[in-house]
């Protein structure tokens, strides 16, 4: 993923330093959130919330 400098500052302050790249959402933990690019959220399944939006990204929460 390319991001420029502001927003990678913006992630390194709020992401956990054990965060980590997954294949697939369906393997995200409950109560876990991630970030995932805004064009894949209307595929998300009802189980996840989209908390915000930076760029083209999202950043969701699985609920169950």
């Amino acid at each position: 993923m390319q991001i420029d400098n502001k927003t990678q500052v913006i992630l390194d302050f709020y992401l956990p330093i054990h965060a980590q790249q997954v294949a697939s959402i369906s393997q995200i933990p409950v109560l876990s959130y991630a970030w995932i690019y805004a064009d894949q959220s209307p595929k998300l399944p009802r189980s996840y919330r989209i908390i915000g939006t930076v760029k083209e990204y999202q950043l969701i929460q699985v609920l169950s």
